[in-house]
């Protein structure tokens, strides 16, 4: 099976609507809908609609998702995706990426496709010229973002952000190292695991060479010991004592030994005084 293949097979008409949703609600500054009536009860009812969060630049999207080609194509072919343009800017066809080409889409309309990565708009639509929604669009969407439903009783929360949005907003905010961490931890642990075990390694090298050289310092002090005439296992303090009595006797006896040679030598020069004494009178 083919990478397109798969995934475009991995993908539920409701899954791809949560993924676009969270995607839209995390990286756009937009008011996000999903599967809501835009009226009382024949207004039409978009997958996602979205609302810029903006005063001076009103914008309303409609995104219709679509899994299949025979799904798109009944859609294109009845010409359903009209009906959205009375309560929005412009229509967008959300599908896995590779099931349709741009030069397959209606006049107008745009595409965003989903791909291994994320969402990426592929052709952008044309918008309409609209100044406002109708009133009953408007109540819709008052009545959706309202926490009281028709019943009196609290609405359910929405879905948890996406693995996606999490990832993006963690890049968005903390950097790509940390966002990396989020978005790929088993990777992460496995290399924080190969970093244990290599400085483990080197531990134990270094705990072996340290090992190593003992032997040989211990060695050394060994014959030291024996040289300096020690008791074995004499303690460093009894080695370095010996070793300065042993520098001091060394320049005791250099001493001496220069004494003795200036007294051969005075003694010689005594010697041959008288010798030349007598020659000189001769």
């Amino acid at each position: 099976m083919s990478k397109e293949s798969a995934l475009l097979s991995e993908w539920t008409h409701q899954g791809l609507c949560n993924d676009l949703e969270s995607h839209l609600r995390g990286n756009t500054d937009r008011m996000v809908f999903q599967n809501i009536t835009m009226g009382q009860y024949h207004g039409g009812r978009p997958d996602v609609f979205t609302v810029m969060k903006s005063f001076a630049n009103f914008r309303a999207d409609t995104y219709e998702i679509k899994v299949s080609r025979s799904d798109f194509l009944s859609d294109v072919t009845s010409g359903k995706w009209r009906k959205y343009l009375d309560h929005s800017h412009a229509v967008w066809f959300a599908v896995p990426e590779g099931m349709i080409k741009p030069s397959e889409l209606p006049d107008g309309t745009g595409l965003t496709v989903r791909n291994a990565k994320g969402w990426r708009s592929v052709r952008k639509p044309k918008p309409q010229a609209m100044d406002t929604l109708p009133r009953d669009a408007w109540l819709r969407l008052v009545m959706d973002l309202h926490p009281i439903g028709f019943n009196g009783e609290p609405k359910a929360p929405r879905a948890a952000p996406s693995a996606y949005k999490l990832e993006k907003i963690a890049r968005k905010r903390m950097g790509e190292e940390l966002a990396a961490l989020i978005a790929k931890p088993e990777e992460y642990r496995e290399r924080v695991e190969r970093a244990r075990l290599m400085a483990d390694g080197e531990l134990a090298r270094l705990t072996a060479r340290k090992e190593e050289m003992m032997v040989e310092v211990n060695a050394k002090n060994a014959e030291l010991i024996e040289i300096l005439g020690l008791p074995p296992g004499a303690t460093t303090y009894a080695i370095s004592s010996a070793i300065r009595h042993l520098r001091d006797v060394i320049d005791m006896r250099e001493l001496q030994d220069a004494k003795d040679n200036l007294d051969r030598l005075m003694k010689k020069i005594l010697e041959r005084m008288p010798e030349k004494a007598a020659a000189q009178k001769s």
